[in-house]
């Protein structure tokens, strides 16, 4: 059995949530080592995720009845464009980036839009450079859009 068909995904209206801000704070502290322990100052730092845009569509992913992440996407006229995902990093084996982005994927299509945006590629950064492999892709360069290499 795929451990990913255990988890469920809710759509819904941005929130913070005590849960959502003790789940950042470990994902922060985990994946980029920041040591942010306050909770205001973590709700504060969610409150510019989720409530950043008018159309910014909160995904929740579920185990079971336990929150293991959260991706902010924002839906444009034609586009479903990631904006952020944190998770819990005690469950990398179910690869949850790569989850949330077939999710996203998925989202866009149901929705009718005609793209889905990863956001930005940096190449030189490995928590960033994933992105290159979801195909077909371009970047914006020089004023237009090209296929990626």
């Amino acid at each position: 059995m795929n451990e990913c068909s255990s988890i469920r995904v809710v759509l819904r209206r941005p929130a913070v949530t005590k849960e959502k801000i003790e789940l950042y704070g470990k994902y922060l502290s985990s994946k980029h080592g920041t040591a942010e322990k306050d909770p205001d100052g973590l709700a504060d730092m969610l409150a510019a995720m989720h409530y950043g845009y008018d159309s910014i569509i909160e995904m929740n992913y579920y185990e079971a009845d336990r929150l293991i992440a959260v991706g902010i996407v924002d839906a444009g006229t034609d586009c479903l464009s990631a904006n952020y995902f944190y998770y819990d990093t005690g469950r990398l084996e179910i690869r949850p980036g790569i989850f949330s982005i077939l999710e996203e994927i998925s989202l866009a299509g149901r929705m009718g839009k005609k793209y889905y945006y990863l956001g930005f590629l940096v190449e030189e950064n490995p928590k960033m450079s994933y992105k290159k492999f979801f195909r077909p892709n371009q970047v914006y360069r020089d004023g237009r859009w090209t296929a990626f290499r």
